[in-house]
């Protein structure tokens, strides 16, 4: 299943073959690969708190379990190599003792299950896709069809977000819009990813980690060979008997996972089926593999799949519904019956019932019309969002009148989603029905006609359109400009140039946002005649928006508001943050001369980029930036020495960790010797002092780097008393003076 950890990779002429011969066994093509795909895999378990709302007796919090996985590998193949887009990071369980409780192992920060999940004894994944610059948020898991059953575990306000996923990218690089990034032979493929779940396994209940790699795409059509890459990450074992002990040290809050194997799988049926039928793979294999054997196997996945469907009772329910998942992808009229079977069973379970409905949509059967336009009526959750988005991927017009009726009527609560689904449907014919319902702004399905309009896009919708631009409420006309901004048809372009010169400045902006939905040439120049304007507000939206389509006509504009002192400073700063997306000598030479602008906001912004562009060349002006007046510019360039230095800046950023006063600084400092992998303890003593006349806030932050450089933990914790800092210390010192300390 799993080899030991990848080696380098030996450049073998000629590569292997994209398509195995019926010759030549299956391992052995696997072996092939394998020999040219050395990879190398980090993973480090953090914690993350954020604020998720207040209530009556304070703010409440959100505990996130923090993955960050740092993936590279090197394509020795021959062949161009192309990710798809989902990485997957999945925490297994350690089997139950003999006699114990088959309770579930799962936890869940903030909330708790509604039913018992189906996969619990398994473990829990959690998956991320690409994200915008500047992205920062969470996704709703079931939209993209890959929640593993754990939709139900939330209450109150957010009971319907699924598993949440908050992606922290201050600045961070975009990934490419629908993959991870590619490398051309002989290059390689470095994924950094930072994934935070909130549905884990507990902590006692930790097993192995596994990182689930996005699909290696070599080929295309029929020549194609797609694999995933499965790292397994173990604890190391220093990790596996550190327990808590009454001298104070204690298991560490960030336990150290070591890659323990890789394995190659193949997307292809060869490889998927058997571990789809097998007994005795763990769950969360055969969970995987059904799912993928729907996309990679297409018809012979078929059977195989309606066998694990039918087999109700027999199969755990996640294992039927990834099944019921892959039969939507295999595209094959056969699988119609037994997804309609499933989701007429009312005592089917919910979770496969859910996925037969998405898998439905997918499918693209116009069968599947009335049986969802059904449920839809039923103004069920979630199964009535979920029927309404299955019926916007089918493209058959039956379900348009009655989809029209729900958006009419002004008892229902899925105007959205019902609007959603008939821009996708509709044409010209239901203009006239929209057209009134947007008009009356009173009725609850008027903004979703309004964007259905926009979805329709024809030269008559846009008309309509163009003439509610200048009516309504702000909000209504924000809503119209949205709508104009999806419209495929040249007219809408013109309205939204139009708005540009509104007297709201919201209006401006939601012109300028709209413009920049679709990525058209037309439009590109829209954007650059406005970045050559006056208005600082919308030329730092439309650099922005240029930047993320890497709209490379715009570099010379955002190189020149970055080196021009008379600009205004905020549009200079987002042309710092805009440069992310256009890597090279370039701009990282004028990146390094703005990191030391008299404007601390530009320094700051600068360092952020530089260090995401990993511009080493740029150390000399960061190291300078260590001792900057300015709090912020000094913690963006302690991250930015912790990201692109080495081993000789340890000392540097030691001495100001013990001369720093303020928290942000010192914590920057401290995560840039612990990612240089700083173990020197020459300097432990005065750290030591330094932590005894320190407040609770900058005491934890030494905390962490006492406990990195030693393995242990003696305290103190937040809000100790003088007497108990005192015997924290006390013990630190005791440590220090034994020999088994290794003093370096």
């Amino acid at each position: 299943m799993f080899s030991g950890g990848g080696g380098s990779v030996r450049m073998l002429a000629p590569g292997p073959p994209l398509v195995r011969s019926a010759s030549a066994p299956l391992q052995e093509w696997i072996e092939q690969w394998r020999r040219r795909l050395a990879a190398k895999a980090t993973l480090k378990q953090g914690s993350f708190s954020q604020m998720t709302g207040a209530g009556s007796f304070g703010p409440n919090y959100t505990n996130h379990r923090v993955w960050t996985v740092h993936l590279e590998i090197e394509n020795g193949t021959g062949h161009a190599l192309n990710t798809g887009p989902n990485l997957y990071v999945l925490e297994t369980a350690v089997a139950p003792t003999a006699g114990e409780k088959g309770e579930t192992p799962l936890e869940v920060f903030g909330g708790y299950f509604r039913e018992p999940p189906v996969e619990d004894f398994s473990g829990v994944a959690e998956f991320r896709r690409p994200m915008k610059i500047g992205d920062v948020g969470f996704h709703r898991a079931e939209e993209e069809d890959e929640a593993f059953g754990l939709l139900n575990w939330q209450s109150g306000a957010l009971k319907q977000l699924g598993p949440m996923m908050t992606i922290t990218t201050s600045f961070a690089v975009a990934n490419a819009p629908k993959g991870f990034g590619a490398a051309s032979p002989e290059k390689s493929l470095v994924i950094d990813s930072e994934l935070h779940l909130v549905v884990v396994v507990s902590r006692n209940k930790l097993g192995q980690v596994i990182v689930i790699s996005p699909a290696l795409n070599f080929g295309q059509g029929e020549q194609r060979a797609v694999f995933r890459l499965l790292a397994r990450f173990a604890r190391t074992p220093e990790e596996k008997g550190a327990v808590r002990k009454d001298d104070g040290e204690q298991e560490k809050d960030e336990p150290l996972w070591t890659q323990a194997g890789t394995e190659l799988l193949p997307m292809n049926g060869e490889a998927l089926l058997p571990l789809v039928s097998s007994q005795t793979e763990p769950m969360w294999r055969r969970i995987f593999a059904a799912r993928w054997a729907g996309d990679y196997a297409g018809a012979t996945a078929a059977g195989p799949l309606v066998a694990l469907v039918a087999a109700k009772g027999k199969e755990n329910d996640a294992v039927r519904a990834a099944a019921v998942v892959g039969l939507g992808g295999t595209g094959q009229a056969s699988a119609l019956e037994t997804l309609l079977g499933v989701l007429g069973d009312k005592s089917e379970h919910s979770v496969p019932r859910d996925a037969a409905i998405n898998a439905l949509g997918k499918l693209g059967d116009p069968r599947a019309v009335p049986p969802l336009v059904a449920l839809a009526r039923l103004k069920r959750d979630p199964q009535t969002r979920l029927a309404l988005r299955a019926l916007s991927r089918i493209p058959d017009k039956t379900a348009v009148e009655p989809l029209l009726g729900m958006l009419e009527d002004p008892s229902g609560d899925h105007h959205y989603n019902t609007g959603q689904a008939l821009g996708r449907l509709v044409d010209d014919s239901a203009l006239p029905r929209l057209e009134k319902l947007a008009k009356n702004a009173k009725a609850k399905g008027s903004e979703a006609a309004i964007d259905a309009m926009g979805s329709v896009g024809s030269q008559a919708a846009v008309a309509i359109l163009a003439g509610m631009v200048a009516y309504g409420t702000e909000q209504q006309r924000k809503t119209v400009l949205s709508a104009l901004g999806k419209a495929e048809h040249a007219d809408a372009l013109a309205v939204l140039k139009g708005a540009l010169t509104d007297s709201s400045k919201d209006i401006r902006e939601a012109a300028l946002s709209a413009i920049s939905v679709r990525d058209t040439a037309e439009r590109r120049a829209a954007l650059l005649e406005i970045l050559r304007g006056q208005d600082a507000a919308l030329q730092a939206d439309a650099m922005k928006a240029l930047a993320e389509v890497n709209a490379a006509e715009a570099t010379p504009l955002i190189l020149a508001f970055l080196s021009n002192a008379g600009v205004d400073k905020e549009l200079r700063e987002k042309a710092a943050q805009a440069l992310i997306r256009y890597p090279g000598k370039e701009s990282e030479q004028a990146l390094t001369t703005a990191a030391s602008d008299q404007q601390a906001g530009l320094r700051r912004a600068a360092l952020a980029t530089l260090r995401e562009l990993k511009a080493t060349s740029a150390l000399p002006s960061v190291r300078k930036a260590l001792k900057d007046p300015d709090v912020d510019v000094r913690s963006t360039a302690a991250s930015a020495v912790g990201a692109l230095g080495g081993a000789a800046d340890t000392g540097a950023l030691v001495d100001l960790l013990l001369q720093e006063k303020e928290e942000r600084p010192l914590r920057a400092q401290v995560d840039a010797l612990i990612r240089l992998g700083h173990k020197d303890l020459s300097a432990f003593p005065r750290i030591l002092d330094r932590l005894k006349g320190a407040g609770d806030d900058q005491r934890s932050v030494l905390r962490e780097l006492l406990k990195h450089q030693s393995g242990v933990d003696f305290g103190p914790d937040y809000g100790a008393s003088p007497k108990q800092v005192e015997e924290s210390l006390a013990k630190w010192r005791q440590w220090l003076e034994k020999p088994s300390a290794g003093r370096k």
